[in-house]
């Protein structure tokens, strides 16, 4: 078949993991210099804390957009999973940052991967300069962090808490989207659906002031 459309198989670029998203992130998150590419970015990180908000196991979304750009959400649900997945043998946290498609998969409500998971926290993961995951489950804090997409070391038990939650901090990856900032007035419109879909859930902003 690759002869008769006059390719040679030698032609034919596999990319492996999260490489295919740094390679073409367009394919992903759409014109990276639009305000939308980045805005994805963060949708996909609220999915998981929407899906907790609907089915009433959190009640507290924070988003904090720093003035270096970096994006930060935190929810006091009962946290992402850290149990190792059957099949992938990582933990289920890892998986869902990277491999595309597997933040829809776990989703309870389908509201929530419906209108925000698209590809995922795989994505945003990939496109990033840096991010860092914090969960607090079953009693135990656990910590990771990631560069452009790979993780710098395993999911590490970071001692006892009484809390519960995720916390997801990255910073948009200035290699591919440049000086670009994530629009507050559209991200507070995204917070005001979930503000309605989910009452019950306090949902807050924080960002840089504007200029005087």
């Amino acid at each position: 078949m690759l002869d008769a459309m006059g390719i040679d198989a030698d032609e034919i670029e596999v990319l492996a993991g999260l490489e295919a998203v740094r390679s073409r992130p367009a394919l992903y998150v759409g014109d990276v210099a639009a305000p939308g590419a980045l805005h994805q970015l963060v949708e996909a990180v609220l999915c998981a804390a929407f899906d907790e908000a609907l089915g009433g196991t959190c009640q507290r979304i924070d988003v904090t957009v720093g003035d270096d750009g970096a994006v930060e959400v935190r929810d006091d649900g009962g946290g992402l999973p850290v149990e190792v997945h059957p099949t992938a043998g990582l933990p289920v946290c890892e998986v869902l940052l990277t491999h595309l498609l597997a933040c829809r998969a776990m989703r309870r409500d389908p509201r929530a991967a419906d209108r925000f998971c698209g590809g995922g926290i795989a994505v945003t993961n990939a496109l990033s300069a840096w991010l860092e995951v914090e969960i607090e489950r079953g009693g135990r804090r656990y910590v990771q962090r990631y560069e452009r997409g790979v993780a710098q070391g395993p999911l590490a038990d970071a001692g006892a808490t009484s809390g519960h939650g995720t916390r997801l901090r990255f910073r948009p990856d200035p290699e591919i989207f440049g000086t670009a900032r994530v629009d507050l007035a559209r991200l507070d419109n995204t917070l005001d659906e979930i503000r309605r879909l989910a009452p019950r859930t306090a949902v807050v902003l924080r960002g840089p002031r504007p200029p005087a």
